[in-house]
């Protein structure tokens, strides 16, 4: 206990690591910790071991609050003083990369490879884009080979790319896609850090109305695993874009000092 407070990223196994100190403690919940706790039957226990302890708890998002307080109605009013915030990002990073949209237009996802992503509903949603676009995919995972036998030559997969060529990406893309799902276990996203890139850059973003992102008034919503609707999307997006501008100023309070002053 030499440290005036500890902040843990991750129900378990940080929070759960933390819980024999005796300095304030924040947990924050990303997601994937929820949902599996949940899977597992271990949200409840291990919630009412971090209220037990006194701990404050963190939400990356709304609907993560809301399944951890369906799950523990007895700890509703503690659940309900937490906080909800996303993770923060470089904003002035991103609002200094310059705009240069290629043509014709990008798309861009950048993600790991899993279905809970919905790669292959974006990959089913560029038959019926009307636009001479391209989708450039970056990331690796479990599902690259069989997400690359849907493919057709108005997609690339890139692979895993490292901090620069996401940078180039976002200077180059027309828009960038989260086409997430909700799986049959009731998993669904947090909040995707590179929507918030995006529109930190200007990109405008198209995304499933699932999880956190659901809360961005900047982003443009389409139902999840519906490829038809994130083509019209697609379409109307690179018709008629944004402001760059109003982007931005949907993710202003997401810069790191930000949310440090919020989470403290």
């Amino acid at each position: 206990d030499r440290w005036g407070s500890i902040i843990t990223h991750w129900l378990v196994p940080s929070a759960i690591a933390a819980l024999p100190t005796r300095v304030p403690l924040l947990a924050i919940a990303h997601g994937g910790d929820i949902h599996t706790l949940r899977r597992t039957r271990l949200l409840a226990p291990t919630l009412y071991a971090l209220r037990a302890r006194d701990a404050r708890l963190a939400f990356v998002s709304e609907q993560l609050r809301a399944i951890a307080r369906a799950e523990v109605p007895g700890l509703a009013a503690w659940i309900d003083r937490a906080i909800v915030q996303p993770m923060g990002i470089a904003v002035d990073h991103f609002r200094a990369i310059p705009r240069a949209p290629l043509d014709p237009p990008t798309i861009v996802i950048a993600s790991r490879l899993v279905p809970v992503k919905g790669i292959d509903i974006a990959i089913e949603a560029m038959a019926h884009v009307r636009a001479p676009a391209r989708l450039v995919i970056a990331g690796d995972g479990p599902e690259r080979a069989q997400l690359t036998r849907l493919a057709n030559n108005r997609i690339a997969f890139l692979g895993a790319v490292p901090t620069s060529e996401r940078d180039r990406l976002l200077r180059e893309a027309s828009a960038v896609l989260v086409p997430s799902r909700m799986l049959p276990s009731g998993r669904s996203e947090g909040t995707p850090t590179i929507a918030l890139e995006a529109l930190a850059a200007g990109v405008p973003v198209i995304a499933s109305d699932v999880g956190g992102l659901s809360a961005l008034a900047a982003i443009h919503l389409v139902p999840p695993e519906d490829p038809r609707a994130l083509a019209a999307a697609i379409d109307r997006t690179l018709a008629n874009p944004p402001a760059a501008t109003h982007l931005r100023a949907a993710v202003a309070h997401l810069d790191w000092q930000h949310v440090v002053a919020n989470l403290s």
